[in-house]
């Protein structure tokens, strides 16, 4: 943005049994709760996160799509998921929707990698509370900068 600000936008479709007008509220309160100042480029900058509608005018290449669902989802484990950089996503409601799950999902649509042990699936303690890490977890740095230059990122300037 003109004001050194970043304004980082999801625009999304909600899709699936559980995509209810709650249910989608939660999901977008969950994502605005990324906001905050981090450091950016090693100076303190404004980063606003958030989810739109998906119109026409969406570029292809920025649409997501988030399915909702009320237990296990379709990946092999059942567990949440999201493309890596990618846009879709399974989220179970029932499983720590409101605690770290959407903000973790959402760091994957975002072109962020897990920092957990995949062989385990347990979080390593040399990678800190980052959501990237263990769930709950914070929005830190590395996922906000993951997020921000990710090549995946449809990017454009305030003018």
């Amino acid at each position: 943005m003109k004001d050194g600000s970043i304004n980082i936008d999801l625009p999304t479709k909600f899709t699936g049994a559980a995509a209810s007008p709650e249910n989608v509220a939660t999901f977008k309160e969950q994502v605005s709760s990324m906001s905050g100042t981090y450091s950016v480029d090693g100076k303190q900058t404004r980063v606003t996160v958030g989810v739109s509608d998906v119109t026409k005018n969406t570029p292809r290449s920025a649409r997501n799509e988030v399915k909702l669902v009320e237990g296990e989802t379709s990946h092999s484990t059942g567990r949440s998921f999201a493309e890596l950089g990618g846009k879709r996503s399974e989220i179970n409601v029932l499983d720590r929707f409101s605690r770290g799950v959407v903000p973790h999902e959402v760091g994957h649509l975002g072109g962020v990698d897990d920092l957990y042990d995949k062989r385990t699936g347990r979080p390593d303690p040399a990678r800190g509370n980052g959501v990237m890490n263990r769930v709950p977890g914070i929005v830190d740095d590395f996922l906000i900068n993951g997020m921000i230059e990710s090549s995946s990122n449809v990017q454009k300037r305030e003018r």
